[in-house]
């Protein structure tokens, strides 16, 4: 349903170069190229909607693609809670109570959420364009 005649929303979730945090957002026609052609296998009557609106959206994600929670390395009673791309609507409340819970107990999270390096993974990454078919 075109709900307040707003359209469809359909985006790639591929990783893009990383950005300088107070720079413009790069635009690009490829992004509108992979998501024709994504909407023309799996709903072809989209495929030649008309494009209402452009919008990059900006988030941060850990290479890893796992949450950061964890104390501040010098400041203990200070928690980074992160890394949770566009999953933070989803996935906020349930990484709060954790981390609301290991403040509480004075514990810590399982390793993974550890602050350090991190190697690179897309085992948690939404599919994307390069990988729906």
């Amino acid at each position: 349903a075109d709900i307040d005649k707003a359209g469809v929303k359909a985006f790639t979730d591929d990783e893009g170069p990383e950005l300088d945090a107070d720079a413009e957002l790069p635009t690009t026609t490829r992004t509108e190229a992979d998501v024709r052609a994504y909407l023309r296998r799996r709903f072809p009557s989209l495929a030649e909607a008309p494009l209402l609106r452009t919008r990059s959206c900006r988030y941060e994600l850990t290479a890893d693609t796992r949450l950061i929670g964890a104390p501040h390395p010098e400041h203990p009673s200070v928690w980074i809670v992160g890394g949770g791309s566009g999953h933070g609507l989803k996935l906020g409340p349930p990484m709060a109570e954790r981390v609301a819970t290991a403040i509480a107990s004075g514990a810590t999270l399982p390793a993974g959420f550890a602050l350090g390096q991190r190697s690179g993974s897309e085992s948690l990454r939404t599919a994307s364009s390069s990988r729906i078919s």
